[in-house]
């Protein structure tokens, strides 16, 4: 299978190499391993809306967000829903990769995106081969465990209104503990990735402006930080946020 077609195409460039080698991925590869996968492998520009994975297909590429943000998302019927928002240097659909198996969600750009694509085989026979690339994938594999069992865990321990504060909270850290956040993708996206409706978190979002969040359009303004982490009591275990006792 050839990359998505029709897009522009970026030919792997010796700087586009030598940052694509920098990756957490390949930092622990011998060399020699880590340049053979990195010349089998693309690096491509897509626009917003791309589907790059399938559902209940095997991969032919193990991607590798190198800019921009990529959606998981899977069908059910007539139903959609957001798994899960990956931005630089998430790797997807890796379990899949690695076992050669149909994959459980499809994925597709959330904005104009660089993402790196790496041929299937010769990321199994890495795996096999050098040790140090198997201790990547295995960190790799960890995180995206620990980060799914935090989010099924929110999903059944919070609200939905304490899951919406919990992820303000985090993206208010990502985007420089800034006072006003922007939302990076569509209210509906951002619904169905904290796991309820588009017309609850509608209510969820005027419930709020109890607990110091102020909603204007796509963007949020945090009057009361104390307020809202009193709402959101973030912890640990569920968010990867420091919490203070």
């Amino acid at each position: 299978m050839s990359p998505p077609g029709s897009i522009l195409w970026l030919a792997m460039r010796s700087e586009d190499a030598d940052h694509v080698l920098r990756l957490p991925l390949f930092q622990s590869c011998a060399p020699a391993v880590a340049e053979r996968l990195v010349q089998l492998s693309f690096l491509q520009r897509f626009p917003t809306g791309v589907l790059l994975t399938r559902q209940g297909t095997r991969p032919d590429f193990l991607h590798v967000v190198v800019e921009g943000a990529a959606e998981l998302f899977a069908t059910h019927h007539s139903s959609e829903a957001t798994v899960a928002v990956l931005r630089p240097h998430a790797v997807f659909p890796l379990e899949s990769v690695i076992a050669d198996d149909p994959q459980l969600n499809s994925g597709r750009t959330l904005e104009a995106s660089k993402i790196l694509m790496v041929p299937a085989e010769p990321v199994r026979a890495a795996i096999a081969s050098d040790a140090g690339f198997a201790a990547a994938v295995a960190r790799e594999l960890a995180g995206t465990h620990r980060l799914a069992v935090r989010e099924l865990q929110s999903q059944k321990l919070r609200t939905s209104l304490e899951r919406l504060a919990n992820w303000i909270l985090i993206t208010r850290r990502e985007q420089g503990e800034t006072t006003a956040i922007t939302l990076p993708f569509q209210k509906r996206t951002l619904a169905s990735l904290i796991g309820t409706s588009p017309e609850n978190l509608s209510r969820n979002f005027q419930a709020l402006t109890e607990h110091g969040v102020e909603i204007r359009g796509s963007r949020l303004v945090i009057t009361d930080v104390d307020a809202l982490v009193t709402l959101a009591r973030p912890s640990p275990e569920l968010d990867d946020i420091p919490h203070e006792s």
